[in-house]
């Protein structure tokens, strides 16, 4: 019996490593607090002001024809958000567990996906839409663009900010 608990505790013990759990961004021993680190609740109200200010921005030079081309705008938002949906989840799955950098992506990974996810869905929506600016619709979708992509740009940057603030 206690061989088969011994046994147990030592595959918990080597899934837990495997898997690198969350509670691993809590205790890096390289960077004890580096949970604190993550600054997840900065990261959201940085991205979600930047996100305002560059909507507000582009908003305003859509209305007054300021923006050339519009729809390759629109285009080169939806490739940024799929390059870096796939790099994430490159990363996600490349790095070693318990390496610097694959906790603070795991810190960061609710703002990073949310900034994607945004990202990715506006920019289909704004490549399919007629975006005219006269057009409500439009005006919308390019301030959700705009919003997306500032907001995707600072959560890369706070995890790259997470990832070279500890020492090795």
């Amino acid at each position: 019996m206690t061989k088969n608990t011994e046994v147990s505790g030592k595959m918990k013990q080597e899934m837990n490593v495997m898997l690198c759990s969350y509670e691993s961004c809590q205790k890096d021993s390289r960077c004890p607090d580096s949970f604190t680190r993550c600054m997840r609740g900065m990261m959201i109200l940085v991205g979600i002001i930047g996100g305002i200010l560059f909507a507000t921005i582009a908003i305003l030079l859509f209305i007054n024809n300021l923006l050339p081309n519009v729809t390759g705008a629109a285009l080169a938002i939806l490739i940024t958000g799929l390059a870096v949906l796939i790099t994430v989840a490159a990363a996600a799955l490349m790095l070693p567990c318990g390496s610097r950098a694959k906790s603070c992506l795991k810190c960061n990974t609710g703002g990073l996906f949310v900034g994607i996810i945004g990202t990715v869905l506006a920019g289909l929506i704004a490549v399919s839409a007629d975006l005219t600016a006269v057009s409500t619709l439009a005006i919308v979708m390019v301030g959700l663009s705009a919003f997306f992509i500032a907001y995707l740009v600072v959560s890369i940057l706070f995890l790259v900010i997470c990832s070279t603030n500890c020492q090795e």
